[in-house]
């Protein structure tokens, strides 16, 4: 995809993996214990993740605006499965893809397809059942060049506390520390978790409960910000 191809080609990619979400329909995280409905948007400023169902509750759409996955358009994708329900792939309106790859029921490998041509492509890899790296490259003739790298820390609860993240720092196959964010939960259910292939693809990660805290670190260990979030759910 264009977009996201842009982002590969700028090699100094920034430090965006999650968003800060504003409320439409506000939860006090603290005291909800209403069933749990399914998110349809989260959003930063214009930044934003938004999701489209279909009757049997998989998701059919999702239409996405990020400064790392997207670099800053605005893309949708429509979104097949497999007939055990895995994800096949998404294909946005240019008909260009990103091509899901499973190994025992995990996702393991990604492909983004412009053309009809492999530009790129994402490798994940688990430990304990647990995502735990995302790794970015992208595709030239004669090799495959690593762009960004997501180090996933859990907690025994099945949240990601902390994300370390490495960027391609302009010299062929290194990766450099960029920084940090750790991440604080509420007790409630996140609906996404259920989806986590697709926010994998989109390389963000999927906790159990809701995230409401992020406190971010830029590679010197200063903090740069604390940020709340909240989400907009859907109204049935």
């Amino acid at each position: 995809m264009k977009n996201i191809l842009f982002a590969f080609y700028l090699f100094v990619i920034p430090v965006i993996i999650f968003v800060f979400c504003k409320k439409e329909e506000v939860i006090n995280h603290a005291t909800d214990v209403t069933p749990v409905k399914k998110i349809t948007r989260y959003s930063n400023g214009d930044e934003f993740i938004q999701f489209e169902y279909n009757n049997n509750e998989t998701i059919k759409k999702v239409t996405i605006k990020n400064n790392v996955s997207t670099a800053g358009e605005v893309t949708s994708f429509d979104v097949t499965y497999n007939n055990d329900k895995t994800i096949k792939e998404l294909t946005a309106a240019d008909s260009e893809k990103i091509v899901a790859q499973y190994k025992d029921d995990l996702l393991t490998s990604a492909d983004i397809i412009q053309n009809g041509k492999k530009v790129a492509f994402t490798n994940y890899d688990y430990e304990s059942g647990n995502l735990k790296y995302i790794s970015i490259y992208y595709c030239e003739e004669e090799a495959n060049i690593p762009v960004l790298k997501l180090i996933f820390n859990y907690n025994n609860s099945g949240n990601v506390t902390e994300i370390t993240t490495l960027y391609a720092d302009g010299k062929e196959g290194d990766l450099t520390y960029a920084g940090k964010a750790k991440m604080q939960y509420d007790t409630n259910t996140n609906s996404l978790y259920q989806y986590k292939d697709i926010l994998a693809l989109f390389w963000q990660p999927a906790s159990k409960n809701n995230l409401i805290i992020e406190d971010r670190y830029n590679k010197d260990q200063s903090e740069v910000g604390k940020y709340s979030y909240a989400f907009t759910y859907q109204n049935r």
